[in-house]
């Protein structure tokens, strides 16, 4: 399958825009054009399946504010003409403490345009115990 640019280009701006639109809680709804209808989103460990049921799962998060920083994104094509997108960074929700976390996006072309099949979220927490 030919890309219409470089599938690390398409990744990276793929990235940008859906962490521009996830940050301002004003935005975050018209991210629903970007998930595909069957969608999946493991956030979590929570298992969350169709579009509206994906957004009214981020929609509902309790944070007034957060910024999102990507520290690595490395992307791969799949063989189905998508992109297979791995991001690590750090987040920072209101007050709190800015937190690592991983996220993965499969996307799926149709047509002309790319749209999240699966997704995945983690926060990289560390239950380290003391001794």
């Amino acid at each position: 399958m030919a890309f219409p640019g470089s599938y690390t280009t398409i990744a990276e701006k793929f990235v940008e825009h859906y962490y521009n639109y996830f940050d301002c809680v004003e935005f975050r709804c018209h991210l629903r054009g970007v998930y595909h209808a069957q969608a999946m989103l493991i956030f979590e460990g929570e298992s969350i399946q169709g579009q509206d049921n994906i957004m009214k799962k981020i929609t509902s998060l309790p944070f007034k504010t957060i910024k999102h920083v990507v520290t690595k994104l490395d992307a791969l094509p799949t063989t189905t003409g998508g992109i297979l997108i791995l991001i690590t960074g750090q987040l920072q929700a209101d007050d709190d403490k800015p937190l690592s976390f991983s996220q993965v996006f499969n996307l799926h072309y149709e047509g002309e345009s790319y749209s999240i099949i699966n997704e995945f979220f983690r926060l990289s927490i560390h239950n380290i115990p003391v001794t």
